[in-house]
């Protein structure tokens, strides 16, 4: 069923997703646009199309 739906819905509702994630809690954790663009060439073509996943930056002190 989410095969079918079209590429800006999806940049929508990465874009929800994003606001309701934190930053990564440990290293291993994956921030979250890199997390959807990882799952198909479909839904990173549909991330990187969606300018406000790409507008938080997370920094770890070391």
């Amino acid at each position: 069923m989410i095969d079918t739906l079209p590429n800006e819905l999806l940049s929508d509702i990465f874009t929800m997703g994003v606001a309701e994630h934190t930053a990564p809690s440990d290293l291993d954790q994956l921030p979250f646009p890199l997390l959807v663009s990882s799952i198909s060439r479909r839904w990173r073509e549909a991330a990187i199309s969606s300018p406000p996943l790409w507008s938080q930056l997370f920094f770890t002190a070391d």
